[in-house]
């Protein structure tokens, strides 16, 4: 009887495999049941050989050797991976095997992995495409009774091969080439530099740069107390309120050197000026104005992987590595997440059904306790809410085919949480099912107040500033634990009239000396960011665009960008933020000074990105 080979990118997904197709015999390194035969690779079994494996004489590295362009790029297997590459193989060869399924992760990477197989391989066999976006059984199921030829996915493939062939262009060119020019005697490690790895660095030089250079400067801040008395003419209750000074012409591009000082409307950089203010203003009366505004917040939208990785860095301090290692396990392990290297925020238009199953399971946890960082009374309760709704809120928000790619957001599947996770992977977990509770949730709505107390003496106006605001409807916020309030307390509302203004003496006024700060460092949330958002530096408008829909990296190579950084020596991290090594700054600064900028920018990657989505859409051919 005809068998097909399925080839998975890892063990544990072969397993998940088996258990939900069944029937499968371990046979220790492939399962195999009656119409199937399953085996793995273990990520990217081979690899391009190296420039001395190409020409003897690359052994030395040689600057008028420069640039090395082989004729073709030629496979080796990697270390420790040719029994598996001959397992793989021998498997093909069978005259039961009719096909091969391509179950590597559905995603650029994962075809390459797998066609790398094929040739290096030399597998003819006819090729089929599994597309998986989550690894329940039935998402499993369902995926193997809808399977592609891999024809479909030539064009993936080949912007693929392109990305890898470029990558080592580049990585191999600039790491020879700088090593040489840099590297001491008393080093032991090389020079690198490659075409998002150096422009993310860039950023984070630009930046240490700017820090070193700041000097700090003396300024001075006045913080007072008023009185609002009883007034029988306007219902405003009396109380003490704070504010502080602020000069409302203030005009930023008169202190240059403070352009990243925040809070500069509120700076007096004369002190004699400061003297003088706190004198004419103590014990003086005050005329207080105040506005307030209801300003409504939408519901955040569904997770991306970087979005996931930004939130995990600000709440907990995870890194992007860590994060993406426990939402890998929460997906592979625990089956309780969908794909998690998207970068996709939206669900197809198919997929509302499924939303409100997964709704439904999630309303089991009323008489589940909470569990750490899961709060599942929390959970079944917003669930049970949202089933109650007569109809989806936030649906052209979060269901759009447009914006999806390979992958649709992370969202939690319709397995129920066992009670076996981690720290890190509860806390994940946590987020990703607040996130999708509170996407279809209405606008919070905070009331924004804005105080303004004018003191006015003789012919001088000194104004005075007094900020708060308060939840006064929770809306998607409820999920995150939220209460609306009535008022803030600490400001009960003005009640005056143009008859009755609103009238203040001051009770209290302070004049605090302070001193400029430097721009703060780059955490790895911001740095996420900035990545993500790298084609806001190009000036090429199609670049831009190109580079706009992924940015430096993808969101699944980005943690791993962020650890070779560190790895090489080129960044370390300060408490929760990045900075720049010497190291670092050297080589950008090197880069800069002898031409080579283009490799500092994310110009660079935008043209690839550019390039390789035309492959991708068949509209640009790959040269062979």
């Amino acid at each position: 009887m005809s068998k097909h080979l399925i080839i998975a990118e890892k063990p544990s997904v072969a397993k998940d495999i088996a258990k939900a197709l069944g029937g499968c015999k371990d046979e220790k390194e492939y399962l195999e049941s009656e119409n199937n035969i399953i085996t793995w690779a273990v990520g990217h079994l081979v690899e391009f050989i190296s420039p001395e494996e190409i020409d003897p004489k690359y052994k030395a590295w040689k600057l008028e050797d420069l640039p090395i362009i082989p004729k073709s790029f030629s496979l080796k297997a990697k270390d420790k991976c040719t029994t598996r590459l001959r397992i793989i193989a021998k498997l093909a060869k069978r005259a039961d095997v009719e096909a091969v399924v391509n179950a590597c992760d559905a995603g650029r990477e994962g075809e390459l992995i797998f066609r790398e197989l094929v040739s290096f391989c030399k597998i003819k066999k006819p090729i089929l495409r599994l597309w998986l976006q989550s690894m329940t059984p039935e998402a499993i199921r369902n995926g193997f009774a809808s399977l592609k030829p891999g024809a479909d996915y030539e064009n993936l493939y080949q912007a693929a091969q392109c990305r890898a062939e470029a990558d080592w262009l580049i990585g191999i060119n600039s790491t020879r080439a700088l090593t040489r020019r840099l590297k001491t005697r008393t080093e032991k490690v090389s020079w690198s530099a490659g075409r998002v790895q150096t422009p993310t660095l860039a950023m984070l030089q630009s930046h240490e740069l700017d820090i070193l250079k700041f000097r700090p400067a003396p300024y001075w801040r006045l913080k007072a107390k008023f009185d609002i008395p009883i007034n029988k003419e306007n219902e405003t209750k009396p109380h003490t309120y704070e504010a502080v000074y602020f000069d409302p012409k203030f005009d930023p591009k008169q202190i240059s050197e403070e352009k990243n000082f925040k809070g500069r409307d509120e700076a007096i950089f004369d002190r004699a000026l400061a003297e003088h203010i706190e004198q004419t203003v103590k014990g003086h009366q005050a005329q207080v104005e105040e506005t307030r505004k209801n300003k409504p917040e939408a519901a955040p939208p569904l997770f991306d992987l970087t979005s996931l990785q930004r939130e995990a860095n600000r709440r907990f301090g995870l890194s992007a590595k860590s994060t993406l290692a426990a939402a890998q396990r929460l997906y592979e392990s625990h089956k309780l997440i969908t794909y998690p290297r998207t970068s996709s925020k939206c669900l197809p238009t198919d997929y509302v059904g499924q939303v409100k199953r997964i709704w439904s399971g999630m309303a089991t946890y009323a008489s589940r306790a909470e569990e750490g960082s899961l709060n599942f009374p929390l959970y079944a309760t917003a669930a049970s809410k949202l089933l109650a709704e007569p109809k989806l809120r936030n649906y052209g928000k979060i269901f759009d085919d447009s914006r999806i790619s390979d992958h649709f957001a992370i969202i939690p599947t319709t397995q129920l949480a066992g009670r076996s996770l981690r720290d890190d992977e509860a806390k994940i977990y946590n987020l990703i099912l607040r996130r999708f509770l509170a996407a279809f949730f209405p606008p919070a709505v905070t009331t924004v107040i804005e105080r303004i107390t004018t003191v006015k003496a003789e012919d001088e106006t000194f104004t005075f500033r007094t900020k708060g605001n308060f939840l006064s409807e929770k809306g998607w916020k409820e999920v995150y634990g939220y209460d609306s309030q009535e008022e803030c307390s600490a400001l009960p509302e003005l009640k005056a009239t143009p008859q009755a203004p609103a009238l203040a003496r001051n009770k209290e006024i302070t004049l605090k000396d302070e001193m400029t700060k430097p721009p703060t460092r780059i955490t790895e949330a911001r740095l996420l960011s900035l990545m993500e958002n790298a084609g806001k530096q190009v000036e090429d408008e199609e670049l831009s665009n190109a580079i706009e829909e992924t940015g430096l990296g993808t969101p699944a190579t980005r943690a791993e960008i962020i650890e070779a950084l560190l790895t090489r020596g080129y960044i370390e991290r300060a408490d929760r933020a990045l900075k720049a090594t010497t190291k670092g700054i050297i080589l950008i600064d090197l880069l800069k000074r002898i031409g080579c900028h283009r490799l500092a920018s994310p110009e660079l990657t935008g043209r690839m990105e550019y390039n390789l989505n035309q492959v991708e859409h068949g509209t640009y051919k790959r040269k062979a």
